[in-house]
């Protein structure tokens, strides 16, 4: 997703704004720095890390 959102970012959209069903609440904070929206149906808590 990422790479896509770079791609559209050289292509100088008037807004980028992610859809997606589900996500974790880490990967709406990682990606509000890149695009401009981010409409999900379930934001879901951090997902533990297991390992280090």
């Amino acid at each position: 997703m990422r790479a896509a959102i770079r791609d559209l970012k050289n292509r100088q959209p008037d807004n980028i704004i992610v859809t997606v069903p589900v996500v974790s609440s880490d990967t709406v904070k990682l990606l509000n720095n890149e695009v401009d929206d981010i409409v999900a149906m379930q934001i879901d808590p951090p997902v533990p890390r297991i390992c280090r």
